[in-house]
C-alpha cells in the first residue's frame, strides 16, 4: 500500500492537482493522499469552491509562511485545512513518512 503527497505552490496548476487527487483516490494501492500548498497556490484556498473540489478526507496542509507573506489570517481559514509553520518542512516530514511525492 502506498501513500501520495501532491504539492501545488502555482495557482495555474490547481486543475491538474485536482484531477491527479481523483484518480490517485480511485487507485486501490492508495491507501492516503495529502496535499500541500504553498506560494501563491495558498490563495486558492480563499474559493470554497476549490475546497469542495478535494476529498473531505484529504489531509490538507498549508504553508503559514506563504499566508503571512500574503496577510492572510490562519484562523479565517477552513477547519479542514491543517495550518504548518513551514510548507517544505512539512514536504520532507510527509517524504520520511514514505509519501510519495507527485508535483503536478
Amino acid at each position: 500500500m502506498m501513500k501520495a503527497l501532491v504539492h501545488v505552490n502555482e495557482s495555474h496548476k490547481w486543475q491538474m492537482a485536482v484531477a491527479n487527487i481523483k484518480n490517485l483516490a480511485k487507485a486501490e494501492q492508495i491507501t492516503e493522499i495529502a496535499l500541500l500548498l504553498n506560494g501563491e497556490a495558498v490563495e486558492l484556498i480563499l474559493e470554497p469552491a476549490n475546497l469542495d473540489q478535494i476529498l473531505s478526507e484529504l489531509a490538507v496542509y498549508v504553508c503559514n509562511n506563504s499566508l503571512k507573506q500574503r496577510s492572510i489570517d490562519p484562523s479565517s481559514l477552513d477547519p479542514i485545512l491543517t495550518v504548518v509553520p513551514s510548507g517544505v518542512v512539512k514536504l520532507v516530514e510527509l517524504q520520511e513518512e514514505n509519501f510519495r511525492y507527485i508535483k503536478p
